[in-house]
């Protein structure tokens, strides 16, 4: 069975092939598209509901299991990733889960952003990130730990 996990990017372009390269072992069950997007939609399927709106067509829509982690485009910068969590944290019922960033100096000296070739890589990185994370246990943890990819 896939890992469900939740992905925000900012261009669907981009998240559609990190989605491809995900698989077979993660399941990208929402694509969160803009911080507004993940501020109303991210404490809904973190406390076990059906997102408000989603303007995406990309992701399973499988919500019959809460995701195992939150990862974040390169497009998330440090307030954005405050602002998301903040409303997380903020409403009642959420699960804690790991999130995972992208590493802003392994984004600048990699491919250029937004081409194929950094989808892949980007894809590799946290599929990486999310399997030492699963071999550590801490999917399954109580935690809300921040990880870089």
């Amino acid at each position: 069975m896939p890992i469900p996990v939740v992905l925000c990017g900012r261009l669907e372009k981009v998240g559609s092939i990190v989605i491809s390269e995900l698989e077979p072992d993660y399941e990208v069950t929402y694509f969160v598209m803009s911080i507004e997007d993940g501020i109303r939609n991210l404490p809904l399927i973190l406390s076990g509901s059906t997102p408000a709106n989603d303007k995406s067509s990309l992701g399973s829509k499988n919500y019959s299991a809460p995701p195992k982690a939150v990862i974040l485009g390169g497009g998330y910068d440090d307030e954005a990733v405050t602002q998301l969590r903040e409303a997380v944290t903020s409403s009642p019922g959420t699960v804690k889960i790991p999130w995972l960033k992208a590493d802003p100096e392994k984004t600048k000296a990699g491919p250029t952003p937004g081409s194929e070739e950094y989808c892949r890589a980007a894809a590799s990185r946290m599929k990486y990130t999310l399997g030492s994370i699963l071999a550590r246990g801490d999917l399954e943890s109580e935690d809300d730990e921040t990880f870089y990819w």
